[in-house]
């Protein structure tokens, strides 16, 4: 699939994604707020702050940037102010201060406030994060731990005083170590909220730039070479100094190649590159690893060991050693992928295969008139001596022959041999080169019957062949010709019909050119069930309002369910449009805008649109839903929803009471703020 191969490289907003993959561990605590509207709400809660502080997400969002609820009883005025005036002028602010959970329990805080600038510079949102130190700092008053810290201190009284000085100066002097560290990580999480096209980290390489493409064709040519040159050497017993030097060099290079492969992005299953040295390690450790690496190893060295040094049992072991590097065909096989899907290509390719199994073949004709015929008077390789008048000669006085300097050079044995595998590959079959002995006629029998296949399978079937294998791949490139030419004919501007060209690529990613509904069609109901499920198992599962329903609700409700790929920059929703429609989100991350203003960010596992469980009659929006990224989203139409829960009124119930809605809709948020 051609989208698959190079993978998706449209720009994309990745704020959202890189801000937590970089806060966790680090600060896993954060909020995101709006730097545009009055009062600055809160846009996006991660999983961490709710954690630490006990409210939800749900009840953390729209709600203040200053935290004022988390305030209480020991939280300083003056850095409530110090809060409140760093969100007014947009600037950076770290500091020391008290809030309390959501039960009341109070705790030492370290606090920082980053703003966040997108492509023009302008400050949109802020980031704030809070990091737990209250081990590190004195009791609360009025807390348990206040109370247990005086008994403790009463108890060090009664030592020596100087030892609790120096107790006391070392933990203070430590606590203060651990909250600088704190403090100097801050700034290393802060990206920015801009549209960019996805970085690879360092040392890593992008499976398609130039140097990589420019590389797989050497890789792709020497493989040939070895497939080629390894029967041949073996077969034919030639050694030649020059070529076991460039077969080392050969060796040498396809380990750099192992070496690169580890360094080298690849394309996911849903057409995203993957750059996670990590992930990319592992992924070839799994799949091509080990057969690479025999196929790489340098037996050639084995070579410039002097023959006097060995005996010939382990000379002809070394010799077949080279046989393993015929697995390096493995890497033609994942290499020439991308052009099966093009019939010139393919035709190509096959002739190319049905070429070298016949020099396998010739190279395997002529090993059994040398090793297993031993140069029979009636092998096809003395008749062919006597036929062109280059026989075998005796050496000197010896009573043997000398079947190495004398008789047919090595090229017209070669083309000999070649030339009979290719009449009976063909089903042609001249005679002027005949199998004479059993092992030659026993191997004739084979080629013949080998032959009728192959040429069965690559002449007789090309077309049925090129037709099957093209089917998807001409249907993919009717329908970006036509988008193409729709572009052209109604004047697209560039940057539209690109759009249109990459959402369709990204959509056939997803999905393979397979239509869902189409598919279904073809089921019952009971399986067509079934397989919705199956497919819309991620928001079943992991969503809390469906988690613990019965499995005949999960049923009815997941054949209402269809999923929705969207890709960057596309609008979900408009401003004024009717919420019949209740979105989950699986992947991706996308941001709400009340006009130019960012009031909301949203990503996997959120829930937005309209609260259908509290809502007699449909709804407008209030805010545009844009996506910063590829995003699968799961939708489900209210009214089928509604009949679903009328039919279920104990699940309903339910329902209604854990459906948690990261974003609703209707709601606005604020006033936005004069520039």
């Amino acid at each position: 699939m051609p989208a698959g191969r190079r993978g998706l490289v449209v720009p994309q907003n990745t704020f959202l994604e890189n801000i937590v993959r970089r806060s966790n561990g680090l600060h896993p605590n954060f909020i995101l707020g709006n730097a545009q509207i009055l009062g600055n709400p809160i846009v996006y809660a991660s999983d961490g702050f709710c954690k630490l502080t006990g409210f939800s997400r749900s009840e953390v969002m729209k709600k203040s940037s200053d935290c004022t609820f988390l305030h209480g009883e020991h939280t300083s005025n003056e850095s409530m102010k110090e809060i409140h005036d760093a969100l007014i002028n947009k600037q950076a602010l770290q500091l020391e201060i008290i809030i309390y959970k959501k039960d009341g329990l109070a705790m030492w805080v370290l606090l920082h406030i980053g703003p966040i600038v997108n492509e023009k510079g302008e400050v949109v949102l802020f980031l704030m994060t809070i990091k737990d130190i209250t081990e590190y700092k004195d009791p609360i008053p009025g807390t348990g731990g206040a109370k247990g810290w005086a008994r403790l201190n009463k108890s060090l009284t009664r030592h020596k005083t100087v030892l609790v000085a120096f107790k006391q100066k070392s933990a203070s002097q430590k606590n203060a170590q651990q909250i600088t560290h704190l403090m100097s990580l801050n700034d290393d999480i802060i990206p920015q909220y801009k549209q960019e096209i996805p970085e690879t980290p360092p040392r890593v390489i992008l499976h398609y730039n130039t140097f990589k493409t420019s590389w797989d064709w050497v890789i792709l040519i020497l493989t040939l070479y070895t497939t080629v040159s390894v029967p041949f050497m073996v077969c034919f017993a030639y050694n030649s100094e020059p070529l076991n030097i460039l077969d080392m060099i050969v060796d040498w290079l396809f380990i750099a190649d192992i070496v690169l492969n580890f360094h080298t992005t690849y394309v996911g299953k849903d057409g995203e590159i993957i750059d996670d040295p990590r992930l990319i390690r592992l992924n070839y450790l799994k799949t091509w690893f080990v057969l690479d690496l025999v196929s790489s190893l340098p037996y050639g060295v084995l070579y410039f060991i002097p023959k006097s040094e060995m005996e010939q049992t382990i000379a002809n072991l070394l010799s077949f050693l080279r046989v393993f590097r015929l697995l390096r065909l493995g890497r033609v096989a994942r290499k020439i992928d991308k052009y099966l899907e093009y019939g010139a290509s393919t035709f190509f390719l096959l002739m190319l295969s049905f070429c070298l199994v016949a020099h396998w073949m010739a190279c395997m004709f002529y090993v059994i008139a040398t090793k297993y015929d031993k140069y029979d008077v009636h092998c096809w390789l003395y008749i062919l001596a006597d036929q062109i008048g280059m026989q075998y000669k005796k050496n000197g006085n010896s009573t043997e022959y000398d079947y190495t300097n004398t008789g047919p050079t090595i090229a017209a044995r070669y083309v000999s041999a070649l030339y009979y595998t290719l009449t009976s590959l063909t089903t042609i079959g001249f005679g002027n080169i005949s199998p004479n002995t059993t092992a030659e006629k026993l191997f004739g029998c084979v080629t013949m019957l080998l032959g009728s296949i192959l040429f069965s399978l690559i002449f007789g079937q090309v077309s049925a062949i090129l037709q099957q294998s093209q089917k998807n791949t001409a249907k993919y490139h009717s329908i970006i010709d036509n988008m193409r030419q729709f572009s052209k004919l109604y004047k697209l501007p560039s940057v539209l019909a690109d759009r249109i060209i990459d959402y369709f690529m990204s959509t056939w990613a997803s999905n393979k050119g397979i239509d869902t509904d189409e598919v279904l069609k073809y089921c019952p109901k009971d399986l067509q069930a079934d397989i919705c499920v199956h497919l819309n198992r991620v928001v079943l599962e992991n969503n809390l309002a469906f988690r613990d329903a019965p499995m005949g609700v999960k049923r009815a409700i997941a054949r209402n369910f269809w999923i929705c790929h969207v890709a960057p920059n596309d609008r979900i929703i408009h401003h004024g449009e009717s919420l019949d429609v209740l979105y989950f989100i699986a992947r991706g991350s996308l941001e709400v805008k009340q006009g130019e203003a960012v009031v909301g960010l949203l990503g996997e596992g959120d829930v937005f649109g309209d609260n259908v469980c509290n809502e007699p009659t449909v709804g407008q929006s209030a805010v545009d839903v844009h996506a910063l990224t590829y995003c699968d989203l799961h939708c489900i139409q209210r009214d089928a929803l509604l009949e679903v829960l009328e039919f279920y009124p104990e699940f309903a119930m339910k329902f209604a009471k854990n459906l948690q809605l990261s974003y609703n809709l209707r709601d606005e948020v604020g006033i936005p703020r004069n520039y």
